[in-house]
């Protein structure tokens, strides 16, 4: 997104520098369904200087390949590959889960509250206001910014549709599916300070006082992880390498989850 709403290239080596980001990011992940409509109809808004050509071919090529990727070939997949069906459970959604998603995990999360114990309604509150807060960004913020906020509301949308194993009662707590909420808390930091920098002055008030939040509390108390959980695995290792060929042992690839979700099997040779 840096790359797209920045100046064009000028030289070969920017061109090239700014291709591999690009064809890299939009073919590692499924952001290129999200983006590249959005590209269109940037373009036709801002007009052809506002995209290149080439970047629309590029992540039109990439949504192509995970369209694909995600319609053929985890229901046909090669000889050789292991994958485990996409767990789908009942989502349970509703207008105040909704909001209370977009509260703590959007709005409050970025902010190192997310733990807060306020009330549902409270937290539905807060995702109202940061809604609100979107909303005029979009009326009356500069096109780079409509664009980002359209991106990351399409991204939160497609993980509240579809998410990995989980409903809307376990996203709206504070710690489960974390990747489906990273780039809209990137979009609520800049709408924070876009409001501190263009809005009326009670808003850039209240956006100013969150934005000191911001550095003062949040980035501080989350600025490092805290250690993994000793799990043995020092002790399996060296039980594995003593053991006869033949023996099979089942090693856990995640220490922060629960033992036997994430695992892998090695055959001593």
């Amino acid at each position: 997104m840096i790359v797209i709403v920045s100046a064009p290239a000028r030289t070969r080596g920017d061109k090239l520098l700014d291709g591999v980001i690009l064809c890299m990011c939009a073919t590692t992940g499924v952001f290129a369904i999200a983006l590249a409509p959005l590209l269109f109809l940037f373009r036709r808004w801002r007009g052809p200087d506002a995209v290149a050509r080439w970047v629309l071919v590029v992540f039109s090529g990439a949504a192509a390949l995970q369209l694909f990727s995600i319609g053929y070939l985890q229901h046909h997949l090669p000889a050789g590959y292991n994958a485990a069906p996409r767990v789908a459970i009942p989502l349970h959604p509703s207008p105040q889960l909704f909001f209370e998603i977009l509260g703590r995990r959007v709005v409050m999360q970025p902010l190192g509250l997310e733990s807060s114990p306020l009330a549902a309604v409270s937290i539905e509150l807060i995702g109202l206001l940061g809604a609100v807060a979107a909303v005029a960004a979009l009326r009356r913020g500069a096109p780079e910014l409509r664009l980002f906020l359209l991106f990351a509301g399409a991204l939160l949308v497609m993980g509240l549709v579809h998410p990995l194993g989980v409903d809307w009662p376990g996203m709206a707590g504070p710690v489960v599916s974390g990747r489906y909420f990273l780039v809209p808390e990137y979009a609520m930091a800049a709408l924070i300070v876009w409001h501190v920098a263009r809005a009326n002055r009670l808003a850039r008030r209240v956006a100013a006082s969150i934005l000191v939040m911001l550095f003062v509390v949040a980035v501080p108390s989350h600025w490092s992880y805290a250690p993994l959980q000793n799990r043995g695995f020092a002790a399996e290792a060296a039980a594995f390498e003593s053991s006869p060929s033949g023996t099979r042992m089942v090693f856990p690839l995640d220490p922060t989850v629960p033992a036997g979700v994430w695992h892998m099997t090695l055959v001593r040779q």
